[in-house]
């Protein structure tokens, strides 16, 4: 670390997807819900799309500071690379932190691959880990590949998080581990 930089302490970062529409206009979701009452606005996000619905054939990542809702960093990517899309994000986004000096105490974590990148942070940066378990199936994809390889990621991000959460009870349940219940309600106590 350089002599006259010192570390900007961004106390929370939340890591979800999108489905962005037109001028980058997505719906909120129980995730963007729980990271504004924990974490009371004073966080980044890196919110991540699917792609979009509008004419542009691209997938893209935003990191935005929701204090004040100014958009940091905004990168399109053709969707021909989508094979790499979470390895260039997390380049792009590696880049970014090391840029800004940023480091984090909280991460909160809406879905497997977000949490991956989670953890990867957090093993960087000693951060605690949140995976909120949003949506889970046990058939994601219809290939057996394809859903071995989303089972795997699933669990290995429930075995690295500090903390998961879940609005489904059923799927509390099922996985035996202290999954705290939080239902997808605007309120969270």
């Amino acid at each position: 670390m350089n002599a006259g930089k010192s570390k900007l302490i961004v106390k929370n970062l939340f890591i979800g997807h999108r489905d962005y529409f037109n001028n980058f206009e997505f719906r909120k979701g129980g995730g963007d819900n729980l990271a504004s009452e924990i974490f009371n606005l004073n966080y980044i996000s890196l919110e991540i799309s699917h792609g979009s619905l509008s004419k542009d054939n691209f997938f893209s990542m935003i990191v935005k500071n929701n204090y004040n809702n100014k958009i940091l960093l905004k990168k399109k990517f053709n969707n021909y690379l989508r094979i790499f899309k979470y390895i260039i994000i997390l380049f792009y986004f590696s880049v970014f932190l090391k840029k800004n000096n940023y480091t984090f105490n909280t991460l909160l974590c809406i879905d497997p691959i977000s949490a991956l990148i989670g953890i990867f942070i957090k093993k960087k940066k000693s951060s605690k880990l949140i995976f909120h378990i949003t949506d889970y199936s046990e058939k994601r994809f219809f290939n057996p590949i394809l859903n071995s390889i989303y089972q795997l990621i699933f669990r290995y991000s429930l075995f690295f998080c500090d903390y998961a959460t879940s609005p489904s009870k059923k799927l509390i349940k099922k996985f035996g581990r202290k999954i705290f219940h939080i239902p997808n309600i605007p309120k969270v106590k």
